[in-house]
C-alpha cells in the first residue's frame, strides 16, 4: 500500500536527514531543535556525516560528553555553521595554544561561552594581547600566563568582551579615578 511504501521511505531516508541525526544520534531535545530550526535552520539541510565530523572534532578536542555536546548546541547552535577544519580546529587550536589550555580548561570555556568558537583568530588574539600586554601580565613571565589563563577560564565572558569599545575605555576610567 501506499501507506507502506511512504513508511519505508522515511525509515530508509532517516539516516540521511540531518533533523534525524541531531534528534536521534545526539539526542537534541524538541525545544532544541526549534532553537536550530529558528537560529541555524540551513544546518539541517547539511548531511549528518558533516554534522557529525563537527561534532567528532569537539568530542575530540575537549572530551566533551553527549550532554556536554546538548548544552553548546543549545547555546549556540551556529556552531554547526562553522567549517570543522576552517573555522573550529584554528580556534581550538589558537586558545590551547595562546592561553596554553589543557583539555578540561577548554571543555569549561567553551561550556560557558560556545561563542568563542565563531571569532576570527585575529579577534582572539588581540583579546588576549590586552590581557597579556595592556593589563601588564607579560611583565610576570610564565606566572602571567597562568594568571591569563586562570583569569580566563574563571570567566570565560571576559573573552566576549570588545577590546577596542569595552575593555580599554574601562581600563582607562578606572586608571583615571
Amino acid at each position: 500500500t501506499l501507506q507502506n511504501i511512504g513508511i519505508n521511505n522515511t525509515q530508509t531516508l532517516a539516516p540521511n536527514i540531518a533533523y534525524f541525526y541531531l534528534q536521534n544520534t545526539l539526542g537534541l531535545s524538541e525545544e532544541a531543535m526549534w532553537k536550530i530550526t529558528l537560529e541555524a535552520g540551513s544546518v539541517l539541510g547539511m548531511t549528518p556525516r558533516n554534522l557529525d565530523k563537527k561534532v567528532s572534532l569537539l568530542r575530540r578536542t575537549m572530551n566533551l560528553s553527549d550532554e556536554d555536546v546538548r548544552v553548546i548546541l543549545g547555546k549556540q547552535p551556529a556552531v554547526l555553521h562553522y567549517s570543522a577544519e576552517r573555522n573550529l580546529a584554528p580556534t581550538i587550536l589558537f586558545l590551547v595554544r595562546a592561553l596554553d589550555l589543557s583539555k578540561s580548561e577548554l571543555r569549561t570555556l567553551i561550556l560557558d561561552c560556545p561563542s568563542i568558537l565563531g571569532y576570527s583568530l585575529g579577534n582572539l588574539k588581540k583579546k588576549c594581547n590586552f590581557f597579556w600586554f595592556t593589563l601588564g601580565y607579560s611583565d610576570s613571565g610564565e606566572n602571567g600566563l597562568d594568571s591569563v589563563r586562570e583569569l580566563l577560564v574563571g570567566t570565560p565572558k571576559l573573552l566576549l568582551c570588545a577590546v577596542d569599545t569595552g575593555l580599554v575605555p574601562r581600563v582607562n576610567f578606572l586608571l583615571n579615578e
